[in-house]
């Protein structure tokens, strides 16, 4: 496994090692902020999207329709079984 640079040493050699452990610490700190505005922000425009907007379905509303879709996939199915069963009959009976 190759090894990984460590970029708080390198800064160190700079800057040295308190400086650099605080700019690292900052740089942490400033990802995890962006990280979490991102999630927020994608969050809350969803939310928009869905609730304001109408133009996104929540996910209730498409569970919903989904298992719709699968009732009536399976009806189709069913009554797909029965015309066989029907032709089948008016095939024997000809």
């Amino acid at each position: 496994m190759l090894a990984r640079p460590d970029p708080e040493e390198e800064l160190s050699r700079w800057i040295g090692d308190l400086a650099a452990r605080r700019v690292s610490l900052f740089a942490r700190r400033a990802l995890d902020l962006a990280r979490r505005t991102r999630r927020t922000a994608g969050e809350n425009i969803a939310e928009y999207l869905q609730e304001e907007g109408r133009d996104l379905v929540n996910r209730t509303e498409l569970e919903e329709f989904l298992r719709g879709v699968d009732a009536l996939r399976e009806t189709a199915d069913r009554i797909e079984a029965r015309l066989r069963v029907l032709e089948q009959r008016l095939k024997g009976a000809a």
